[in-house]
């Protein structure tokens, strides 16, 4: 949620000469809408089928890649628990200040956090915190992540 995930994939995808994925992204591409026209027109209920679907179409595939989520993406019943198992997964822990700077009073294309209060943002983010703690890595840092991925692509790559 606004913590930097996608700008972080991709200079570690780049950095990494590993294929890159936005699961957002992709929705667009596949519907020719943004998200926040798919949610105005069929609704989060919808999004969210379109989002699991994307997500188990990427993890099924087989390779190494980087892969950006969406904030809401992994409180979908079982996700976070299907991702750990088929992969690496990472919550890039950013301190809620700079989180709450990046969305208030912006229009970010953020379907359910535009336009909001910070006492509402906080209260999604609130919400969204127990499933974000089953990520296998909690990190503070794009340092972190990047030392990450390479202790774990040189295991892989034995």
């Amino acid at each position: 949620m606004a913590a930097g995930k996608t700008s972080l994939a991709l200079e570690l995808s780049q950095q990494f000469s590993l294929p890159f994925y936005d699961s957002d992204a992709m929705i667009e591409q596949f519907t020719g809408m943004s998200v926040v026209d798919i949610f105005n027109t069929w609704g989060e209920k919808y999004f969210r089928r379109m989002e699991r679907d994307v997500i188990h179409q990427l993890m099924a595939s087989k390779g190494d890649m980087i892969v950006s989520l969406g904030g809401g993406s992994v409180c979908q019943a079982d996700i976070m628990d299907w991702l750990n198992r088929v992969g690496y997964t990472v919550w890039l822990d950013t301190d809620w200040s700079t989180i709450v700077s990046r969305l208030l009073g912006c229009h970010t294309g953020r379907p359910l956090s535009d336009d909001q209060t910070a006492e509402n943002l906080k209260a999604l983010f609130d919400q969204r915190v127990s499933y974000y703690e089953k990520a296998q890595f909690r990190m503070g840092s794009s340092e972190e992540v990047q030392n990450l991925l390479r202790e774990k692509l040189a295991l892989n790559l034995k």
